[in-house]
């Protein structure tokens, strides 16, 4: 199964309100993409942030959610450019404690 990283949308506010995940066309969503069939389309959800009395920013993977292909913008690879670089992970250095920390 191939994944990919995508940057997706639901089309209007009314169709958001027939979905538990509501991603509006006026913010960042993202979620790895997991396949579709003639109707629907499977993605994984993906959300970032600080919660509240924290410092280190957390990515929490959502419940993998199926909608109706017609119901979903899913936005050109170029969008994501923007915040893709090319340092491989070897080079990265980690900043901020572990789970065993």
């Amino acid at each position: 199964m191939k994944v990919e990283l995508i940057r997706y949308a639901i089309k209007s506010k009314v169709i958001q309100e027939l979905y538990s995940r509501q991603a509006s066309i006026y913010t960042q969503n993202y979620a790895l993409y997991l396949g579709e069939d003639d109707e629907h389309i499977w993605l994984y959800p993906i959300a970032a942030g600080t919660p509240m009395g924290k410092t280190i920013p957390e990515v929490c993977f959502l419940s993998v959610s199926r909608f109706v292909k017609e119901d979903i913008i899913i936005y050109p690879d170029e969008v994501l450019l923007d915040h893709i670089t090319d340092i491989p992970f070897g080079e990265m250095k980690h900043k901020g404690l572990s789970i065993f920390d």
